[in-house]
């Protein structure tokens, strides 16, 4: 199971699932032809930039791949829990925000054959769909045939390839393109919260420089490579019309910008350039306190 699913989830399946239900409807109506034309190549250029932004995401599976790799166990506490989903339904931008959340969290939970808490999420996943104003494709039937298809992998992939056409055909909305916004930072947020947790709470103390390098490094690469995906949502942002929503997640995300032209720069230069310079979870100090407050913000309730 581990490894077909980490191939699924890899492929971006799981978030283009979830971005299906928001994005395959946004096409508007052609007839209208006079005011809509512009509005369409406006909207169309979203659409590219959101598929280009999806490109650029790590992987779901890549930050849980990496976190094995260095040998961390699994820690169910860095998943985000399913108690606020009673608020969550009431608040569409909630929605959003937390169907990403929960999309990057599934790729950790399969990581680590945690089968039970995935479907869990995938409830959620159904749940929070239903709240965005869209058809649900995740069934009691549906979730019933993952729950026998686990550990088969053609019968999952052709379970999990169904769901999305039939996601394609049960839209309904079409104005859509900031929901699909917010789920996109969503799942940046918690891939980067993620990375930065796994390194915030290593047990390296008792470490040589050396084995503790080896050890944080490419957790640390990990973290530098999501530059570019953070820059392509804030530019994805920018583009629509801004909502207190939009708005506001644009500002964080541009104070996760400014640490990335600072402190994380001289990091980057340093592991580029230096052979002899040695990173620190002390390093990650300032992102870990930014991610993890916004993180939080987003999965709190009232």
């Amino acid at each position: 199971m581990k490894f077909q699913l980490k191939r699924l989830l890899n492929s971006q399946t799981f978030l283009t699932l979830s971005l299906t239900f928001l994005l395959a409807s946004c096409g508007g109506s052609k007839s209208e032809e006079s005011d809509g034309k512009a509005f369409t190549e406006a909207e169309e250029q979203i659409l590219q930039d959101i598929s280009e932004t999806i490109a650029d995401l790590p992987a779901p599976s890549l930050v849980p791949q990496t976190i094995q790799e260095i040998g961390a166990e699994y820690n169910p506490s860095l998943i985000s829990p399913l108690h606020g989903m009673d608020e969550y339904v009431l608040n569409e931008d909630k929605a959003a925000m937390n169907l990403g959340i929960f999309s990057s969290d599934i790729g950790y939970l399969v990581a680590y054959d945690q089968v039970q808490e995935s479907i869990e999420h995938m409830g959620a996943c159904q749940e929070l769909s239903e709240a965005l104003g869209v058809s649900s494709v995740f069934s009691l039937e549906t979730m019933e045939r993952y729950e026998k298809a686990v550990g088969d992998h053609q019968k999952l992939m052709e379970l999990l390839n169904e769901t999305i056409i039939a996601a394609e055909q049960n839209l309904g909305s079409s104005d859509r393109l900031g929901m699909a916004a917010l789920v996109l930072g969503g799942s940046f947020i918690e891939g980067l919260y993620l990375s930065v947790a796994v390194i915030s709470d290593y047990h390296t103390d008792d470490m040589d420089a050396k084995t503790r390098n080896e050890i944080l490094e490419p957790l640390v690469q990990l973290v530098l490579d999501q530059k570019k995906p953070l820059d392509d949502i804030i530019k994805l942002l920018r583009d629509i019309p801004r909502d207190r929503p939009i708005a506001r997640l644009i500002a964080e995300l541009e104070i996760l910008d400014l640490l990335y032209e600072g402190d994380l720069n001289k990091i980057a230069e340093g592991m580029k350039n230096n052979p002899d310079f040695h990173v620190t979870k002390d390093m990650m100090f300032d992102l870990t306190l930014e991610i993890t407050r916004i993180r939080n913000e987003i999965v709190e309730i009232d």
